[in-house]
C-alpha cells in the first residue's frame, strides 16, 4: 500500500503528541490540529455525523484524512464537502499560552452551505477545543 507523507505524519503525530502532555508541538501543528481538535467544541456541519454518546470527536474519528498538510494549513477535501483550517496567528507569546487563531472553512460542494469562521484553538490538559473568535479580516480572503 502507498501512503502519502502527510498521511503518515498525521498518524504518527496523533500518537506521539498525545503521549507528550499538554503542549503544542514545535512543528507539524496542522497535523496536530487534525488529530486533536474536538469538533464538538464549535458549530460546524459535521455535527450530524457524530455519535451522540461521545463528548469528544476528531476528524479521524469521522474517518476524515487530510488531503493537504502544509506548515500552516490542514485540508479535508471529499466528494461532497471541503474543510480547511488555516493558521492565521501564532508566535512565541501565543504558543506559550497554548492557543492559536485559525480560519475554519466549512463548504458544501453541493448546495449553498458555506461558512468561514475565525476560531481560537486552546490546548490544555491534553485536549484541543475551539471557540469562535471575534470577526477577523484575515478570514475574509478564504470566503468562497
Amino acid at each position: 500500500m502507498k501512503y502519502s507523507l502527510g498521511f503518515l505524519t498525521f498518524l504518527i503525530l496523533g500518537f506521539t503528541n498525545h503521549a507528550r502532555g499538554a503542549s503544542l508541538p514545535k512543528t507539524d501543528i496542522p497535523a496536530f490540529i487534525a488529530n486533536n481538535l474536538n469538533l464538538r467544541s464549535f458549530p460546524n456541519s459535521l455535527h450530524p455525523r457524530m455519535d451522540g454518546t461521545r463528548s469528544s470527536v476528531t476528524f479521524s474519528d469521522l474517518a476524515l484524512i487530510p488531503t493537504r498538510l502544509t506548515g500552516d494549513v490542514v485540508e479535508f477535501d471529499t466528494d461532497d464537502w471541503f474543510y480547511s483550517l488555516q493558521i492565521i496567528e501564532q508566535g512565541k507569546e501565543i504558543r506559550d499560552n497554548e492557543y492559536l487563531y485559525v480560519c475554519f472553512v466549512d463548504h458544501a460542494k453541493v448546495g449553498s452551505y458555506s461558512t468561514v469562521t475565525p476560531l481560537r484553538l486552546s490546548y490544555a490538559s491534553g485536549k484541543m477545543t475551539a471557540t469562535e473568535a471575534a470577526s477577523s479580516a484575515a478570514c475574509k480572503r478564504f470566503s468562497r
